[in-house]
């Protein structure tokens, strides 16, 4: 009688412990030699799993046998052949139309009588049983991964996953180049290719696994990890958010300014400048921008000079050129000359204390307004079900409006849960000295982007006039003069505490900006992961 062999292997977790199809050959070549009446006419074997219907090959199997090319199939058990009651049904049809005659098993002797397709329709049963306990298991482990805090799949580029604990933790070799893209695509100043590339250079990779073996980060990659809202501390997962214990890599305020930034419609992308301070100064004459031009001489010599834009109609303006080496040899001495007057740094001393005992009380204030927030949060969410539960409200739109407000509980518990704190009070003269200690060797070694960062953070009101360079110093900095030091670091004080007294915001803002240049020069001065949760435990 003729037979179709068929063998099957499913990648899904249900058969990760079932013998393979090379095993599953071996042991019916095995059982096979004691089967005299047995002709295979061909052999399947798939690797596919049989919980729901559409195996190609086992449909094309049933089609042959309909054709009446064979009249029989060996499998090594029944629940090869069928674990769901689609599949089930279409052999146990087959079966009563005369169109199968014999089934053959190396684990179950099965007999084409009333009794025999009963307790195979059983061992069918059995099959789809355990199929839906598996699942409805797996499901369970799922969720409760999920409720304990804990993402249950592989972790994204920049974590991994500690199989001794079960947890995700920060990768250390990835980690830092992660949140490093993030701030460079949160602050604006580059495209996603540009920092395709960049990730690239500084050796970003891929984590190697048994299906893929490493490799560069692809562009389709850094579109999904801009995406993936896992780095600030949420998961989701089938249309709904939990909230994660892994250490955040980003604040949500960063998630959102990417995604505003990568799906903003008819945006243009940032250029990359070609010159170093091109656009950042202004003609001291006519107050026009400067702008640079590339040239090469008769004798093929390449040379970059500074000129104004001469773009005002009414006005002729006069200022004659200078070159890239003389200009950058200017900018280089107004950064040598920055420095922070020690009285300076006695007061805002004294200032981080004042604001220390006020600490209490703002906390407490802040605490106070994201109770609230929390509780009104909360309370919308209970409305949104009594909603649903009404009908008044449909499927789709209430999972997009539960999805929202149970992310937005997240944020609120994780800020009620740590401790408010004022970092940049309590970090700003150590950012501040680490800056000036570096300042000039990142000037001098850094590319166009570095020395453009670098003068962006310390200075303004820049001008060039009689090819000479000019600038006025932000605050907290201040140029060394040569004139009393004392009654300059006494004018440079009155200044900083009268706009600190104003706006607190703006010189925070400016600390900012001198972070990002340090993240940029070298990322290993910024607090890592778990600095950042000593500091939250504290």
């Amino acid at each position: 009688m003729k037979h179709f062999r068929y063998r099957r292997k499913s990648s899904d977790s249900e058969d990760r412990q079932m013998l393979s199809l090379e095993t599953q050959h071996r042991e019916l070549e095995r059982v096979g030699r004691f089967w005299t009446d047995v002709e295979i006419v061909d052999d399947y074997g798939e690797a596919r799993t049989a919980k729901k219907p559409g195996r190609p090959l086992f449909n094309e199997m049933l089609r042959r046998i309909r054709r009446g090319e064979a009249e029989g199939v060996i499998a090594y058990s029944p629940n090869r052949l069928a674990r769901n009651a689609t599949d089930a049904g279409a052999v146990m049809q087959l079966l009563d139309d005369g169109k199968i005659k014999s089934l053959k098993f190396a684990t179950y002797a099965f007999e084409n009588t009333p009794q025999g397709k009963f307790m195979l329709q059983i061992m069918f049963a059995e099959g789809k049983h355990y199929s839906d306990n598996l699942s409805a298991n797996i499901h369970l482990a799922i969720r409760t991964k999920l409720e304990n805090g804990w993402f249950p799949n592989k972790a994204p580029l920049g974590y991994r996953n500690d199989s001794a604990t079960g947890t995700i933790v920060p990768d250390p070799e990835r980690f830092r180049i992660v949140q490093r893209l993030w701030q460079e695509m949160a602050s604006g100043s580059e495209s996603v290719t540009g920092l395709l590339a960049k990730a690239i250079q500084w050796g970003l990779t891929m984590p190697r696994t048994r299906r893929q073996g490493g490799g560069p980060l692809s562009r389709a990659g850094i579109y999904r990890l801009f995406a993936n809202e896992f780095y600030t501390g949420v998961m989701q997962w089938r249309g709904k958010v939990y909230k994660g214990n892994h250490v955040p890599a980003i604040s949500p305020a960063t998630f959102e300014r990417v995604q505003e930034l990568i799906h903003r419609p008819h945006s243009r992308r940032p250029l990359r400048p070609s010159f170093a301070f091109a656009g950042m100064i202004r003609c001291g004459e006519c107050g026009f921008a400067v702008t640079a031009e590339d040239k090469v001489n008769a004798y093929g010599r390449r040379y970059v000079y500074y000129h104004c834009t001469h773009r005002r109609a009414d006005y002729r303006c006069r200022q004659p050129v200078v070159s890239a080496a003389a200009l950058e040899d200017q900018v280089l001495k107004f950064v040598k000359r920055l420095a922070i007057p020690e009285r300076l740094v006695e007061w805002m001393g004294a200032h981080l204390r004042a604001k220390a005992q006020s600490h209490s009380v703002v906390e407490a204030e802040v605490r106070a307004s994201v109770t609230r927030r929390l509780q009104a949060a909360e309370k919308e969410r209970t409305n949104l079900i009594q909603l649903r539960m009404r009908e008044l409200v449909g499927d789709a739109e209430f999972l997009a409006m539960r999805a929202t407000l149970d992310r937005e509980i997240i944020h609120l518990e994780r800020d009620a849960a740590v401790p408010v704190r004022h970092v940049e009070w309590f970090e700003l003269c150590d950012t501040v000295e680490i800056f000036i200690s570096r300042a000039v060797k990142w000037f001098q070694e850094g590319g166009i982007e570095v020395r453009r960062a670098i003068l962006a953070a310390v200075g303004s009101n820049f001008q060039l006039r009689d090819r000479i360079f000019s600038a006025e110093a932000r605050l907290p900095f201040t140029q060394l003069q040569a004139s009393d030091p004392i009654l300059n670091g006494r004018a440079v004080v009155d200044d900083v505490r009268t706009l600190w007294e104003q706006n607190d915001k703006t010189l925070l803002d400016q600390i900012d900006a001198i972070r990002g240049v340090i993240a940029r020069c070298d990322p290993s001065l910024i607090p890592t992961p778990d600095d950042a949760t000593r500091d939250d435990a504290a």
